[in-house]
């Protein structure tokens, strides 16, 4: 283990950019999510924004060149890497990912109303899950509910099948509570 100094001396040392401030980045700026939520937590490795066509990473460990290759592998684009500072890396991470309290609820309540999307409309048997906005409803909605049981600190997550539906529930704090009630059509055909 090596502390934040010397990691701070070393990143210079192979030349890369070091930036403290990532929240004027356009990714973080528009939470745009390039990668899943969990990969860049553990990966300590943000996507900021695409520049000459190659995709603007911070990372906080400037020797881990295995996270460098499997962003390119699984964006498909060059990277290019710049050192951030942990702490404020983290702080970045929740401010591209977090999302409000009720953006869940009025997701599912906007699904009941006909909005998001159209529900069971043709889509193509690919799509990239990288690119939230092409997802269809179905998975946006889950990405809503898995951060915002992570941001609830919930241990499990439970999909109760019910007559004419289902609920959500997330167990915190060893409890199960009731979350949401998607309307019967959430899914794609």
């Amino acid at each position: 283990m090596i502390d934040q100094d010397e990691t701070l001396l070393l990143a210079k040392r192979f030349g890369l950019e070091v930036v403290h401030d990532l929240t004027g980045y356009s990714f973080v700026k528009d939470q745009v999510q390039k990668l899943p939520y969990t990969f860049v937590k553990q990966k300590l490795a943000l996507p900021l924004e695409e520049r000459e066509g190659a995709l603007l990473v911070a990372i906080s460990h400037p020797c881990n060149l295995e996270v460098i290759e499997e962003i390119r592998c699984i964006s498909g684009c060059d990277v290019k890497e710049v050192f951030c500072p942990q702490n404020h890396l983290e702080k970045a991470i929740e401010k591209c990912y977090h999302q409000g309290e009720k953006a869940a609820s009025q997701f599912i309540e906007g699904l009941k109303k006909g909005e998001n999307g159209a529900l069971l409309e043709d889509r193509e048997d690919e799509y990239d899950l990288l690119e939230q906005q092409k997802n269809p409803p179905v998975v946006r909605l889950l990405n809503m509910i898995i951060i915002e049981a992570i941001q609830q600190g919930a241990s499990d997550i439970h999909f109760d099948p019910l007559g004419d539906g289902m609920a959500i529930r997330y167990r915190i704090d060893g409890v199960l509570q009731f979350r949401h009630t998607p309307p019967p059509n959430c899914r794609n055909n």
